[in-house]
This record gives structure tokens, sequence and C-alpha cells, in this order.
């Protein structure tokens, strides 16, 4: 995973913001950036690799609000997601929300990009809601936007409630790098050719330098009981994709 902690864009050469965003979208890396007077667009991040693969726009259409005592607020898709959460109920999860300390400082966006959901939000004067966590899909990886740049006050919350933002921190960087894919993925689909009861196996495999391989030699091994066959032929096909996974070996010709 890659995190951008309120580093401005010339820290990166050209080529070193292009090399992120294709680890992104080709690795299948996780990517976010964080808050502060040197991120997003303050960070002169526009027209660049790495505002591509963010998750919100950094062209602004209007003024930038000044903000104070920002509420942080949990959306409907940060309640679907187990990352976001802290407690185990509803309830004792708005309850910390409401304990949770004010905020001050926040990259204001106008927009998300489509496909892109809002996980948290934060609430201003006049009960104005604006982005605070934006995440979506990019390429075979993610990328997210945390947007308050003073994180560091949760920390203050008080007694018991230090170990609430370490604990954050371990979600958000476990959601950076679930999923990112291997070298050699295998998947699978019906065969219409075989009376609607055989499975086509299908390998996609990459090199070292995670660029798909056209050509390669593929060699895989399995092995099942003939005992009751059909029986048990679910459980069967699912062994059969685990184990020729773990037997499969790619070589370039």
């Amino acid at each position: 995973a890659i995190i951008l902690d309120d580093l401005e864009s010339e820290i990166f050469m050209p080529h070193q913001r292009e090399l992120i965003r294709r680890a992104v979208s080709e690795r299948g890396a996780g990517f976010m950036m964080l808050g502060g007077q040197e991120s997003f667009t303050q960070g002169d991040y526009e027209n660049t690799p790495i505002a591509e693969l963010l998750p919100v726009y950094l062209q602004r259409s209007g003024t930038v609000l000044p903000v104070d005592n920002l509420e942080y607020d949990i959306e409907r898709d940060g309640w679907l997601s187990q990352w976001v959460r802290l407690r185990k109920t509803e309830a004792d999860e708005k309850d910390r929300l409401e304990e949770m300390p004010k905020f001050r400082v926040l990259n204001q966006v106008d927009r998300i990009k489509p496909g892109a959901s809002v996980m948290a939000s934060v609430v201003g004067d006049g009960n104005i809601r604006m982005p605070a966590l934006v995440v979506q899909r990019y390429g075979y990886g993610k990328s997210g936007a945390l947007l308050i740049g003073d994180m560091w006050r949760w920390q203050m919350a008080g007694k018991n409630k230090n170990e609430d933002l370490p604990r954050a921190w371990r979600q958000i960087i476990r959601w950076l790098v679930t999923d990112v894919p291997s070298r050699v993925q295998l998947a699978t689909e019906a065969d219409s050719g075989a009376a609607g009861l055989g499975r086509r196996l299908i390998v996609k495999a990459r090199n070292e330098e995670f660029k798909p391989l056209g050509f390669a030699n593929v060699a895989s091994r399995s092995s099942y009981s003939t005992t009751d066959f059909y029986g048990i032929f679910p459980t069967f096909m699912v062994f059969c994709v685990l184990h020729i996974l773990s037997l499969i070996h790619i070589s370039e010709p």
C-alpha cells in the first residue's frame, strides 16, 4: 500500500508520479492520500497521474468555505463496511461518534468521481455536509482520500478513547492491502460443451514486473477419488480449484 501524508506533488519526479498510478492500476496496490496543507489541490496535484487515481476531483468551481468544529459522521456505505466502524453494535458506534472531538482542517472538494463511495462526511456550521473519507476501485487496485488534516485530535479524545485512532489506522491499512492480486490468478466458468457439468479453468499470469504474460507455460496437477463422485461433486470442484491453484507453476517460454 502507498499512503501520502501531507506531501506536495513536487516531492516526486514526473515519472515517479506515473509509477505510483501504475502501481495501483496494474499491480493492484492500495493508495490513500491524507489531508493537510500540502495535499490534494493545495499540494498542486491537479493534472497529475496521482490526481487521476484519486476518488475525488481536485478542480474546484466554488469558494473554499471557512470550517471549524467539524463533526465526523459515517455515511450509509461506511455503515456497511466493517473496516470503517470501530464498535460491534450500531448503538455503540453512534455513541462513539458523538464523543469524537471536533476537527478544524479539511481539504474541500466539489465532487466525487463516478463509482466512488463516500464512507464518511463531516458536518459543519449550517448543517453543511462535506466528504471526509472517499474510496473507489482503480484498475486492479483501490484508492482512498481521507480529507481531514488534523486526525491527531482524535488521539486526544479523552480517557479510554486513545485506542480508537490506532485501531482505525490498522483497519484502514488492512483494507488497503486486502485483495491485492497475486502473480497467478485462477478463475472458473461453465463449459457449455460438457453438458453443463464441466468447468473451464482460466489462468491469468504476470511476470516479476507484474506485466501480463502473453505466452506462458502452465503446468498443473490435480487428484480426486472416484468414490461417489457425483454425490460429492460440489465439494470436489472447490477442492480441485484450490488444489490446482496451490500446484500451478507459471514460466515464460
